[in-house]
């Protein structure tokens, strides 16, 4: 349809142009080159998932943005915020694969030069390596050079069993005084950023740590009251039919209610997250429509649709700051209806009653939207959906253009 059409054009030029301009904030940093010169300026964070092998630094606000590359910094950082440390380690490479997992009980170390994410620094200090197939952990005693990997492993034996090599465990206990912790306390530690920095803070509590605590600001729920422009086509799929029974109805606008639950995703400075939002749906249309276009005589058909369910979209959500008080955003999902009222019948020659059989399958809906503080407003396009699965001679096309407010309350 027109209207879909016109959509889709509309949210992918914005998508495009937004992405073509920065939406994450610089920071108050610092980086220290292979002169060991420090340079101050702005470091942008991104709240990198994976350790960066570059960033991008300028020197004010206004200056040039430079990509400085993991072969000109040592080390670069914001107070506070995040470290990173370029180091030379041994990274452990087996595969863990779940057709490939390493016979090996023994680390497979290849050298890498990395930057390595500070997570504690104090009497030892404790870093973290990830990418997309590995999670490690690593450490060094303050004033000293070496940084030693902390070792946990998955290998098979002949591919029979899954083992685990958690020599890690045997690595902290050598670091601390053995009165100070019961083998059943040191079984409990896992091999996790949260865990091990416990641990290590209880070598020295006057360790700085690095890593975020845990946003208040994870879970919030908002009011979401809005009109939707709803289009209904019924197709009538049976070549042998006399009459063609397909018939478009003309657009309606109906009122729609939900309540959106709202869980931030604990990277990337909360620009992502995940949404559940029930929303309370209604249509209601009569359509009149001649059966036999361009013939002498004229047949009627009338097409009666009252229905209304509970939608329960799921989606992701991406956000875009655009500065302290506006945030644009998009999103994509999917809905499921748990249908209230099914009323759907064609009546010409014949009647079509489809009524309590509604068998619908699972639309995408995709979502711009604007938040001014707790404010916001959004425009989401569901995709033609079918909401006569279970009927091979007929099929409809049940597409919804709603314009959201919203407020949120927590």
């Amino acid at each position: 349809m027109n209207l879909s059409i016109r959509f889709y054009t509309i949210v992918w030029s914005l998508l495009i142009s937004t992405f073509c301009f920065g939406q994450t904030t610089y920071v108050e940093a610092y980086y220290i080159n292979n002169a060991n010169s420090k340079r101050t300026g702005l470091i942008k964070n991104t709240d990198w998932n994976r350790n960066p092998t570059s960033f991008s630094f300028k020197a004010t606000e206004d200056g040039t943005v430079e990509s400085i590359s993991i072969n000109e910094a040592k080390e670069f950082g914001a107070l506070g915020l995040f470290k990173y440390l370029r180091a030379d380690i041994d990274l452990d490479v087996s595969s863990t694969t779940a057709n490939n997992i390493s016979p090996s009980r023994e680390p497979e170390y290849e050298k890498r030069t990395v930057f390595l994410k500070t997570l504690l620094e104090g009497a030892y200090n404790l870093f973290e390596y990830k990418d997309d197939k590995t999670r490690k952990y690593f450490y060094s005693k303050n004033g000293e050079p070496s940084i030693n990997p902390l070792v946990s492993k998955i290998y098979s034996n002949n591919g029979r069993d899954i083992l685990y090599n958690n020599d890690f465990r045997t690595q902290l206990y050598q670091l601390i005084d053995p009165s100070k912790i019961s083998l059943k306390e040191l079984r409990k530690i896992e091999y996790n950023s949260r865990s091990l920095t416990k641990f290590f803070t209880s070598l020295n509590p006057e360790s700085i740590v690095y890593t975020k605590a845990k946003s208040e600001d994870w879970f919030r729920l908002y009011l979401r009251p809005g009109l939707s422009f709803n289009n209904l086509d019924i197709n009538d799929l049976n070549p042998s039919s006399i009459l063609n029974n397909s018939v478009s109805i003309d657009p309606t606008t109906n009122f729609r209610f939900g309540a959106q639950l709202e869980f931030m995703l604990p990277f990337n400075n909360n620009k992502w997250s995940f949404t559940v939002e029930p929303t309370f749906h209604s249509y209601s249309a009569t359509q009149e429509q001649n059966a036999s276009p361009g013939s002498p005589i004229e047949r009627i058909i009338l097409a009666e649709a009252d229905f209304s369910s509970i939608k329960l979209l799921s989606a992701v959500r991406y956000y875009m700051y655009l500065n302290d008080d506006f945030t644009l955003f998009l999103s994509g999902g999917f809905s499921f209806d748990l249908w209230l009222k099914q009323e759907l019948e064609i009546t010409g020659i014949t009647s079509t009653d489809f009524s309590d059989e509604f068998s619908s399958s699972v639309p995408l809906h995709i979502g711009l939207g604007l938040m001014y503080n707790k404010f916001g407003f959004e425009v989401n396009y569901q995709t033609a959906q079918d909401i006569l699965t279970s009927f091979n001679d007929y099929s409809t096309d049940y597409s919804i253009v709603s314009l959201i407010l919203s407020y949120r309350i927590l």
